[in-house]
């Protein structure tokens, strides 16, 4: 009876020793549970975004050209007599009827000035001085001719077309003679109110001081 007793105290012991550790197992299990699921969500870092920096573009700055006017060579064909459609041209021949108070005929095609001595063309103008000055209306000049209507003053104006020659006459004076160049040649007409009242051929020689 005895070791029937003790048997059973130990079979009672065995069984609430297991039964206390499968008690402690579960405890352990539903402890761990229970952390795990109120264990902490860390939030995800955020990726950084590049930053990209645009570049204005750079401006092109254009450099508008400045109009510089070619230089004039001076030669020494500027300081001489040498014929010049620009001038002023004295008749070779005595004033033919109808010109009597022929003066001088001026011709513009070239401007001098201290920077530019050999002269810059202009467009053609000029007058015919008598006893009064009638400036060019209309002028045609080229390398060989010209040509000019006269404007009208009080009904009368004066009309001429030549060519430009380079002819050597001698002329006697003084019981001597000398040499001249006759430079330009044509025709010349006068008007008055439109009808022609005198014309003549003449010559010019370009009046010069050297």
């Amino acid at each position: 009876m005895k070791l029937q007793k003790i048997i059973l105290c130990a079979a009672a012991l065995l069984t609430a020793f297991g039964a206390s550790l499968g008690l402690l197992e579960t405890g352990n299990y539903l402890r761990a549970a229970f952390q795990s699921s109120k264990a902490e969500i860390k939030p995800l870092r955020p990726v950084p975004v590049p930053t990209v920096i645009l570049r204005q573009p750079v401006p092109v700055v254009r450099e508008t050209p400045v109009y510089t006017p070619p230089e004039v060579s001076n030669s020494d064909e500027s300081e001489s007599c040498d014929f010049d459609k620009t001038g002023n041209y004295a008749l070779y021949d005595e004033a033919p009827k109808g010109f009597e108070d022929f003066d001088t005929l001026s011709v513009v095609t070239r401007v001098y000035t201290d920077k530019y001595p050999d002269g810059i063309a202009v467009k053609p103008q000029g007058s015919l001085l008598m006893k009064r000055e009638f400036k060019f209306s209309r002028t045609n000049i080229d390398e060989q001719r010209i040509s000019f209507v006269t404007e009208a003053k009080k009904g009368v104006s004066y009309q001429f077309d030549g060519k430009f020659v380079e002819e050597k006459v001698k002329t006697k004076e003084d019981g001597g003679e000398y040499e001249q160049t006759i430079v330009l040649k044509g025709r010349l007409t006068k008007w008055l109110d439109g009808k022609k009242t005198a014309e003549a051929k003449v010559r010019f020689l370009e009046m010069c001081g050297c």
